[in-house]
């Protein structure tokens, strides 16, 4: 008896243990009993369908009323192809897997994983199918879901590459591959560093892996090198992945080939250098111009003098002294011309010697004027230097130097100037590019003096200290003002107020700035209220200013975490 009752536990714990690995793995049992046709199913089953065996009569139900009531319309014809299978096997070990999609009484459709095995009599007839429904609804939405991503990866206009820690590719999407140049097989297992073109600053790598291994996103742009060694542009995104414990295991690098709109940026900066030298020789031309009147009007009047000088009657007398030469005493003391001929010397000498001032005075200023030309063609000449030359130079001088470009059309339009220089150590720059954006801004605020139709217009020009790394040169001027609805887009390409203006000024000013490591930014209260724009520059270029590919450009190698290798994304 004893022995029965252990039997009896056991049996009962086994069961127990079969339900709660069931319910883990959300499995539910059923039969079919071949010769009465009928589904005989638990209350367990009935719960998958959200109803219970009193709801429905009973736990048993025809295979007809099964599929029309609890399997989905498209996929009821699998009851019976599945049941004549299973009837019609030979084996005795007949197993089978199929999903379908059932239907809940509540509506809901979900799918499941149906496990069909069979139990034959003596005569090796089928006589019972045994089944095991698996609810995998929520496993088939994240293989969906995980496939939609998958799709999305591999037709990604982006190209994505996801290393391991050590850096050895594990995965590159399509794109890669038309990108780079190189196939899936010859990037997997390899280190990006097949892509680096060796043009980065050490200092640039390690920043990037220091983000990195902090467990931020790291993003910035990125040149890097295809296996034909064409060098091409990437806007890059790299970012650590975790595991559940928070363990960076790989790295995956989002990137956009922005080749095309560094070169149509590069195009805009050279228009915006072209535009800003036409500015400048606009001034140059302008203060040539004025300063050639005036040596016009120097020549013009030491060729007058000259032409109407007296200096001709000085022969005159001395061929009436030739001709009395042999009584020249008498000739002097007693003829009536003689006697006259010594004040008229007198005379002579003195017109002669104001003639030649004022000639020796026009001389004077034809040379300072002809000098100031020279002064003006040899700045222009020195701000005409390739463009990607830095130079040290004082912030104060190059607005001098802007000023000078623009001192002769300032003067004509009545525009009283103030200086306000602050000490300022020297900036290392590209000064024909300040010179540029300086000129325009002068120019501007000329113009917006001028229509302000005020009789006291102004411009000053500022220059300071912007904390420990930077400087700022502001031109201020008392002008028509901006409105505030124009702040937001007075850096637009194309945006002007003026009837004759281009409206890329200032917007190529701003990318220039930019370009430079700084910033021009603008301030007004108002209509009549008067503009400041204000530039502000770095101490020194920064280490990644732009160079483009062409031109030996920066690459996207970058040092592995254990400093030991590099790998470029």
């Amino acid at each position: 008896m004893c022995d029965r009752s252990q039997v009896e536990n056991a049996l009962r714990e086994s069961e127990r243990r079969l339900a709660h690995a069931m319910n883990l793995a959300q499995l539910v049992d059923w039969d079919y009993d071949v010769a009465s046709r009928e589904f005989i199913f638990s209350d367990r089953y009935y719960a998958l369908h959200g109803t219970t065996s009193a709801l429905e009569g009973g736990n048993r139900m025809s295979a007809e009323a099964f599929a029309r009531q609890f399997v989905h319309p498209e996929d009821a014809h699998m009851v019976g192809d599945e049941i004549a299978r299973a009837v019609t096997a030979t084996g005795g070990d007949y197993v089978s897997k199929v999903e379908a999609r059932i239907l809940r009484r509540d509506g809901e459709v979900r799918r499941v994983l149906v496990h069909i095995s069979i139990a034959k009599d003596a005569a090796g007839r089928t006589i019972q199918l045994h089944g095991a429904n698996q609810d995998i609804t929520e496993r088939k939405k994240a293989e969906e879901d995980l496939r939609i991503l998958w799709r999305a990866v591999e037709q990604t206009p982006a190209t994505v590459v996801i290393t391991n820690f050590r850096g050895d590719i594990e995965y590159v999407n399509p794109k890669f591959v038309e990108i780079t140049g190189y196939s899936v097989a010859e990037a997997l297992g390899q280190n990006p560093r097949i892509l680096k073109s060796d043009l980065h600053p050490p200092g640039f790598y390690k920043s990037l892996w220091r983000t990195l291994l902090q467990g931020d996103v790291w993003q910035g742009e990125l040149c890097n090198k295809k296996k034909n060694g064409e060098f091409y542009w990437e806007s890059a995104s790299i970012a650590p992945i975790r595991d559940a414990r928070g363990k960076t295991t790989h790295f995956v690098a989002i990137k956009e080939d922005i080749t095309e709109r560094r070169r149509l940026q590069r195009d805009l900066l050279e228009t915006s250098r072209l535009a800003g030298m036409a500015e400048v020789a606009t001034s140059v031309l302008h203060n040539i111009g004025n300063v050639l009147n005036s040596v016009n009007t120097s020549s013009s009047v030491i060729s007058d003098k000259v032409r109407q000088s007296r200096i001709a009657n000085l022969g005159k007398v001395v061929s009436l002294l030739r001709e009395h030469q042999s009584d020249l005493a008498g000739y002097l003391s007693n003829n009536a011309k003689g006697k006259q001929l010594l004040d008229y010397l007198d005379a002579l000498t003195d017109h002669l010697t104001a003639e030649q001032t004022e000639i020796i005075n026009e001389l004077a200023l034809l040379t300072r004027n002809i000098d100031h030309i020279k002064d003006i063609v040899a700045m222009q000449q020195s701000y005409s230097k390739v463009s990607g030359i830095c130079e040290m130079v004082s912030p104060a001088d190059l607005v001098e130097d802007a000023l000078r470009m623009n001192g002769s059309s300032l003067e004509r339009h009545h525009i009283d100037l103030l200086r306000e220089y602050s000490p300022t150590p020297g900036i290392n720059v590209e000064k024909h590019k300040v010179l540029q954006i300086l000129v325009n801004l002068i120019r501007n605020a000329k113009y917006a003096c001028d229509e302000s139709m005020r009789t006291d217009k102004r411009l000053i020009a500022r220059v300071g200290r912007k904390g420990d790394n930077r400087v700022y040169i502001a031109i201020i001027d008392n002008g028509i003002g901006i409105p505030a609805e124009n702040l937001s887009r007075i850096f637009n390409h194309g945006f002007t107020t003026r009837r004759d203006g281009h409206g890329f000024g200032l917007h190529n000013g701003a990318l220039a700035a930019q370009e430079l490591g700084g910033s021009l930014t603008v301030h007004s209260d108002g209509v009549g209220k008067g503009a400041a724009f204000t530039l502000e520059l770095p101490l020194e270029r920064p280490q990644d200013a732009s160079v483009e590919p062409a031109d030996a450009a920066n690459h996207a190698s970058i040092a592995s975490p254990d400093g030991t290798a590099t790998a470029a994304y």
